[in-house]
């Protein structure tokens, strides 16, 4: 088939044999759906190219022993303009119909004023030929008469048959009325050599060439033991091109932001702690010594959850915070000079600061204690571009 040829050394197999174009196979997988002969114009639309093209790569395919092209005259055949303003009638039909509705007779003047002196010049000459009407004279004028009428179906049939350029069977080549209409020009009838194109190979091994035809990019046990490597190209590998460029996930340009500063933190001998997103308001607000009419702890600045904390365990804390609180304690302070109520201080409320964080790590701690926390806290507040409701605090 003219790309058969092939050499093997021991494991490595290597094809002298060059792949098919994307076009070739592309021109041979119309010919192999369709599964029958084609022309070069039928094959270039069907395949989306130009006719040129086509032909070039039929011609390619040609050359591999895959296709074969025959050339054929073929016969053309149009109804001409003048056969198209007689489809429903021709010129003998109408004279026939006007003799019919005016008593079977007419003069020759009359029948002019109808259907005029060129369209009755026409009729007459094919009325008389067919037998369907006699002249004579009467009076020194031309009288026309009916005699009878057989309806022109096969003459309607062909005119609309032709109506967009056809081929033309040998069957209706040798048609006697397809002839007159040829003789009185109402059918246009030319010639053309055609290109025809055709499998040289059978329909399945055309599939395996589709299939293979760029070549074998995988030499597998199957292709070996199957020994389709004899019967189509192997690819040649590049053994320099990269593999395809994977694009993994990557971490957040802020979190890895965040991870930094506690890399330098923690280098610099701090230690990080976590707490709870939801803490009771004595951790967020009276631990540090902020009074409980303090305007920052309305509704309007915090977020309330609903519920409250149990602090039994904390009993300690609570005396301590109360006694500050409300007289100073023993920090030397007078306090707020107030009631301080437990009930407050248990209520929970997602934390506003970081410092409640450090504040409840600190309990228990004896000093020095380096510590730090980076963490998310909630504001009652807003979302914008530049401000959000949740944010991180260092």
């Amino acid at each position: 088939m003219g790309f058969t040829k092939r050499l093997c050394w021991g494991w490595v197999i290597v094809s002298t044999v060059e792949a098919l174009s994307k076009g070739e196979i592309q021109v041979l997988s119309v010919l192999v759906e369709e599964n029958k002969d084609l022309s070069l114009e039928d094959l270039a639309e069907a395949a989306h190219i130009s006719v040129s093209a086509a032909a070039s790569l039929v011609e390619l395919l040609r050359e591999r022993g895959i296709v074969e092209i025959i050339e054929q005259e073929i016969v053309l055949a149009k109804t001409s303009e003048e056969g198209k303003m007689y489809i429903d009638k021709l010129p003998e039909e109408r004279l026939v119909e006007v003799l019919q509705g005016s008593g079977g007779a007419l003069d020759m003047a009359t029948i002019e004023n109808i259907m005029g002196k060129q369209l009755v010049s026409i009729a007459l000459g094919w009325a008389k030929k067919r037998g369907w009407i006699e002249v004579i004279k009467q009076d020194s004028k031309s009288i026309v008469r009916y005699v009878r009428y057989e309806p022109l179906e096969e003459h309607r049939r062909l005119l609309a048959m032709f109506l967009n350029e056809t081929v033309i069977s040998k069957e209706v080549e040798k048609n006697e009325v397809f002839k007159e209409l040829v003789r009185r020009k109402l059918v246009e009838v030319r010639s053309k050599k055609e290109k025809i194109v055709r499998l040289a190979i059978p329909h399945e091994k055309a599939i395996e060439i589709i299939k293979f035809g760029e070549g074998i990019s995988r030499l597998t046990r199957e292709v070996i033991v199957s020994k389709l490597w004899k019967r189509h190209p192997i690819k040649p590998y590049n053994v320099t091109a990269l593999p395809p460029v994977r694009y993994a996930g990557k971490k957040h340009f802020f979190k890895e932001f965040i991870d930094m500063i506690r890399e330098l933190m923690e280098m610099l001998g701090f230690e990080e702690v976590r707490d709870d997103y939801i803490i009771p308001e004595l951790w967020n607000f009276d631990i540090l010594f902020q009074a409980q009419d303090h305007p920052s702890r309305d509704v309007h600045d915090i977020l309330i959850v609903d519920g409250m904390a149990d602090l039994s365990g904390f009993e300690e804390i609570v005396k301590r915070v109360r006694d500050v609180h409300e007289h100073g304690g023993s920090s030397g302070s007078k306090g707020w000079g107030y009631t301080w109520a437990i009930e407050k201080a248990s209520k929970l409320i997602l934390r506003s600061h970081t410092t409640a964080v450090t504040a409840r790590a600190l309990i228990g701690k004896e000093p020095p204690a380096r510590l730090y926390a980076i963490a998310r806290v909630f504001r009652k507040r807003q979302s914008r571009c530049k401000a959000l409701a949740r944010v991180y605090e260092f």
